[in-house]
């Protein structure tokens, strides 16, 4: 048991002895430059407060111990330590920690290991109450209860709770087809978001393309800060961020990847990323919402180009950035840049 001074004692060491301070710097910069939290966000702080705040339990597979905070509600105690105790069993069938390095650099494939785990477990609560599963869902409560869950980016919010309720559907409908499927999703994990969000993609066995980024612009030295993927997830996610009305376009994603470039001279950053689409007007229609998203990302937003797949003009210009996009569709494809040098 612990008290919730202990649980933020608890989250602070571990934090300073598992995370890279230059990691999660470099990470809080790649949600900034992709337009999921403004340019005051402190990565680090805020999600030491929101854990700090959401906590009721848990279970440390470093440890391998089982925490229960205090303040947790008595009545819904029973259920925590089954959701908890499935961890304890999970991790000793299939090793939690490997399971989720197996991931390696993919963080859409992360996104959806961490499903597999907090899914299967939210399920496990819901067959011990006996309860649907669209009754299952981690407790948000009232504003006035989680003020820090209700002042945090979309993006921080919705990356904490992907994994139980997104999770708990997608484990929920694998049982409906596999009566193994308890072992089947950490033997045959999904590869992507996007399998989690339709699981007739995991059983049909569709994964992400991959997703090759053009060279860096000439004729500037650039270095990589950070690079990854991007899924269904983060796009629908951008979408949301700035209120973008587009019903269904991220649904078409079928795969996408980024790179933080930095100029070795000038010390500005260039933001790539691309993505593939189920065909040209999916494609096409990512294009014309992602223009909006440009939009809302920047409060100046100066078009200098636009044609049939093309757009290029100036956005904001600020540490870092020197302003200039472009932003292309090829096909299937969808390239931007973002960050180019002005002359």
């Amino acid at each position: 048991m612990l008290t919730r001074a202990e649980l933020e004692r608890y989250l602070a060491k571990k934090m300073k002895e598992d995370v890279d301070p230059d990691a999660i710097a470099t990470e809080e910069l790649v949600i900034k430059r992709l337009g999921f939290a403004p340019d005051d966000f402190n990565l680090k702080e805020t999600t030491l407060a929101l854990l700090s705040e959401q906590a009721a339990a848990f279970y440390d597979f470093e440890k391998r111990k089982l925490y229960v905070v205090q303040s947790a509600s008595e009545s819904m105690v029973p259920e925590l330590l089954i959701h908890e105790l499935g961890h304890a069993l999970q991790d000793q069938h299939f090793g939690l920690r490997r399971f989720l390095k197996a991931a390696g650099e993919d963080d859409d494939g992360a996104l959806a290991r961490m499903a597999v785990m907090e899914g299967q477990a939210m399920w496990l609560m819901a067959r011990y109450a006996q309860r649907s599963v669209e009754s299952v869902k981690p407790d948000e409560g009232a504003e006035a209860d989680y003020p820090v869950l209700a002042k945090v980016p979309l993006y921080l919010k919705e990356s904490l709770l992907f994994p139980y309720e997104e999770g708990l559907r997608f484990h929920a409908a694998v049982c409906q087809r596999y009566d193994d499927c308890v072992t089947r999703v950490f033997r045959e994990p999904p590869a992507s978001s996007a399998q989690i969000l339709h699981p007739d993609l995991y059983f049909r066995g569709v994964k992400p393309e991959r997703v090759v980024l053009p060279p860096a612009p000439a004729p500037a030295k650039w270095k990589e800060r950070a690079a990854g993927n991007l899924g269904e997830f983060d796009f629908d996610l951008l979408l949301r961020t700035h209120r973008i009305q587009a019903p269904g376009v991220a649904r078409n994603w079928r795969g996408g990847g980024y790179r933080l470039l930095e100029s070795k001279k000038s010390k500005n950053l260039l933001l790539q990323h691309a993505s593939v689409w189920e065909d040209e007007d999916s494609a096409r229609d990512w294009f014309t919402a992602y223009r909006q998203v440009l939009a809302g990302k920047w409060r100046k937003f100066l078009i200098e180009e636009e044609a049939d797949g093309l757009l290029r003009g100036r956005g904001d210009s600020g540490p870092g950035n020197t302003g200039r996009f472009e932003l292309r569709r090829q096909g299937r494809s969808v390239t931007a840049l973002e960050g180019l040098p002005l002359d």
